[in-house]
């Protein structure tokens, strides 16, 4: 073979479909993704259809290269049950740096060769977000620059992603256009809010640098309003309650439920919590449609008229898929955006290519705590796969969510029921938050 068809065929044996590596016991040491000299012979003579001869010399030129080696320390490649191991690590990417993949690679460090790609540079905290808008003192202690500062293990390229083909990524980092090859792919690159207005003085909550840089508007405001009735849209409303009660807030929410999807006791105390404000409106089962910029005019679809010098949007929750229109697995989303994935997070239709996070088509709610379980489960997939044992399936299943309303009180919510509300909810918020970035691989 000349150069390039034996570095295609080097890249092959090691793709998911080439060699079939597994863990073996060699002299009372456990060797990870391990073959017999035989089973290389064997895939060859089946794949690439040589004789025998012809294998066994084909793959003595990987052993001469380096790229494959004995591990008994033999220098020939011997055809028989004797054990081989690949010299270089599989090479696995993940797209994203936000709770999914940073755990993905923090539970691949050390067995792969793990490169996460993202064009922020930086991890956010995304729940603590809330305390930023109110106190931007905070974003150091929610934000953490991967860039520079994750684990050595870990390689880091701040780019974006372009396209993605069966086992390369095209990048792109605004100067100039670079291809990274993979044996495996995580997507996950969470999601966007598509606001449904937009103006100079509306927040997009998910921009943390937009909502530094209009606090002294939020500090000068008398009105204020949020638009979005979910978690991040009460967590928000709620901070700048408890840091500015002499603010008029409107809370704007297209149900006639403030986060409708939790339990009803959580409802009730959500009503009481608002309620309790002298200067707080509730908008309920209103959705904004219009925003008149010289007025700071809010108009709903029933026609209500709010006036509010500053406003903070939370909703239009999207996946953030749309590198992947022009992909080869752009016939793997669904209508909404969604990447279709399969019981083990697996993109439909690719074994090597995984999804987690709020991008997949998953029936629940788009938590971090999710992500961070879709992770785990990957991971594990991924190390299965290299070993040949069946992989686990994820799970849905109730999660335990805080909600922080201000500096001292939250609740605790677990599937049907309020567990904890006030001041130790708070705690456990703030704890958490806390876990978050201790966990984070550093160098």
């Amino acid at each position: 073979l000349n150069v390039k068809k034996f570095n295609e065929f080097a890249e092959q044996v090691q793709s998911i479909n080439g060699f079939e590596t597994r863990g073996r016991w060699h002299n009372l040491k456990y060797i990870e993704r391990c073959f017999k000299g035989m089973h290389a012979v064997q895939w060859c003579t089946k794949n690439l259809r040589l004789n025998q001869h012809h294998a066994v010399e084909l793959c003595n030129q990987l052993t001469k290269k380096g790229i494959v080696a004995s591990v008994k320390g033999d220098k020939n490649f011997v055809n028989g049950s004797f054990l081989y191991m690949f010299t270089q690590k599989k090479k696995v990417v993940i797209v994203g740096g936000g709770f999914g993949g940073l755990e993905v690679a923090r539970r691949l460090q050390g067995s792969f060769d793990v490169t996460i790609v993202d064009k922020k540079g930086y991890f956010e905290n995304i729940p603590a977000i809330p305390k930023v808008v109110v106190d931007p003192s905070r974003l150091s202690s929610i934000r953490f620059n991967i860039e520079t500062n994750l684990g050595a293990n870990i390689k880091v390229i701040k780019a974006e992603v372009k396209n993605i083909k069966r086992n390369t990524v095209l990048l792109s980092n605004g100067r100039q256009m670079a291809t990274l090859k993979f044996n495996y792919l995580v997507l996950a690159t969470g999601s966007f809010y598509e606001l449904p207005i937009k103006g100079t003085r509306i927040i997009d909550v998910l921009n943390t640098e937009k909502i530094i840089n209009s606090f002294p508007l939020l500090e000068s405001a008398r009105s204020v309003a949020v638009i979005g009735g979910g978690a991040v849209g009460v967590e928000v409303a709620g901070a700048i309650l408890v840091r500015f009660p002499e603010k008029k807030l409107y809370l704007i929410c297209a149900s006639q439920t403030l986060m409708e999807r939790t339990v009803p006791r959580a409802h009730q105390q959500l009503l009481n919590f608002f309620q309790s404000f002298h200067h707080c409106t509730l908008v309920l089962g209103h959705r904004v449609t219009t925003y008149v910029e010289p007025e700071n005019l809010i108009i709903t679809d029933k026609g209500k008229q709010i006036a509010a010098e500053i406003i903070y949007a939370c909703v239009g929750f999207m996946p953030n898929t749309n590198y992947l229109l022009k992909s080869d697995i752009a016939s793997k989303l669904d209508e909404k955006g969604f990447v279709k994935v399969n019981r083990h997070l697996q993109v439909e239709g690719f074994k090597h290519i995984f999804a987690i996070g709020d991008i997949t088509n998953i029936k629940e709610e788009k938590l971090a705590q999710n992500a961070k379980y879709h992770s785990r489960i990957v991971a594990k997939n991924i190390m299965h796969l290299e070993e040949l044992l069946p992989l686990t399936k994820y799970k849905t299943g109730d999660r335990i969510m805080l909600l922080s309303l201000g500096k001292d009180k939250a609740l605790m919510i677990d599937g049907s029921k309020v567990v904890l509300e006030g001041k130790i909810a708070s705690k456990i918020k703030s704890l958490v938050d806390v876990k978050t970035m201790w966990e984070i691989p550093k160098k």
